[in-house]
């Protein structure tokens, strides 16, 4: 067994600061490479006019599958399910013919002079060439709604009320501008780092991204840096059966066994490690 430890660029990507000057629903990561998982943060700006925003409804595009909310505190998650056009193959396991087709949070009020997010995990099936994703969203307000599905077009290349877009790669191509390739170090491979931007006067940030072990040997995390911060802490997430449970930084190692395939994948469940720099 052996110890790696994460620094620069594979422990983060660079902090952006976000404008408040925003008006619509909008993905806050708009660029992605087809053929890899993805997670979707919906970014919800404001309300219907001043009413409170009540309930959120995303459709989810063909293409985009096994797809899982994230439960949000007040709200109710609920999916529709429906088949796919066509079967996909899928990371682990055999292909699939149905999924989520929307996913909708319900029964919260988030007051127009709020934001908030709403997050979803997903797999992009590969695509021969680039193409463009979108996710109409309704917004309820109580009696009010706001409908985010409009397409651009040639016509209209920029509508009133635009669907929130992905731009895909192609499969088995480079990341699109802005994104990170996998970063390979031995038997580890690294991929999609990223972080938020952080209001201002905040002392912690979060880093997020994804380690597989393609070896045969287990590996441990045993910490890591970043140049930005005087502080760089390990937190470990693990969703198991679809309940989450984290453990804060502490100075034990983090196990990274080899990579599970097949029906013993599930079993393994889903572990995530969180990197937080002190500012």
């Amino acid at each position: 067994m052996s110890r790696f430890f994460l620094s620069g660029a594979a422990c983060a990507a660079a902090i952006l600061f976000v404008s408040p000057a925003f008006a619509h629903v909008t993905l806050e990561q708009k660029d992605a490479a087809s053929g890899t998982s993805y997670k979707a943060v919906l970014k919800v700006p404001h309300g219907c006019g001043d009413a409170a925003t009540t309930g959120i409804k995303v459709s989810i595009p063909e293409g985009v599958i096994s797809v899982k909310p994230q439960p949000k505190p007040g709200w109710t998650v609920s999916t529709e399910t429906g088949p796919y056009k066509q079967s996909y193959e899928v990371m682990h396991g055999p292909a699939v013919k149905e999924g989520v087709t929307s996913v909708a949070w319900t029964g919260g009020s988030l007051p127009n002079a709020n934001y908030d997010e709403f997050v979803f995990v997903a797999y992009l099936a590969p695509q021969a060439a680039p193409t463009t994703v979108y996710f109409p969203v309704l917004q309820s307000c109580g009696t009010a709604a706001t409908d985010w599905s409009e397409i651009p077009s040639a016509a209209t290349p920029k509508p009133a009320r635009p669907a929130p877009g992905l731009k895909l790669a192609a499969a088995g191509t480079a990341m699109p501008a802005g994104a990170m390739a996998p970063i390979k170090v031995g038997d580890l491979v690294i991929n999609a780092p990223w972080t938020r931007a952080t209001p201002g006067g905040a002392k912690v940030a979060g880093g997020y991204l994804t380690v597989t072990n393609a070896g045969k040997s287990p590996e441990r995390l045993v910490g890591g840096s970043f140049a930005q911060a005087n502080r760089f802490e390990v937190h470990e997430m693990a969703m198991n059966n679809g309940n989450p449970a984290r453990r804060h930084g502490d100075a034990r190692p983090r196990r990274l066994p080899p990579h599970v395939h097949g029906p013993e994948a599930a079993a393994e469940g889903r572990r995530d490690r969180e990197g937080h720099a002190d500012l």
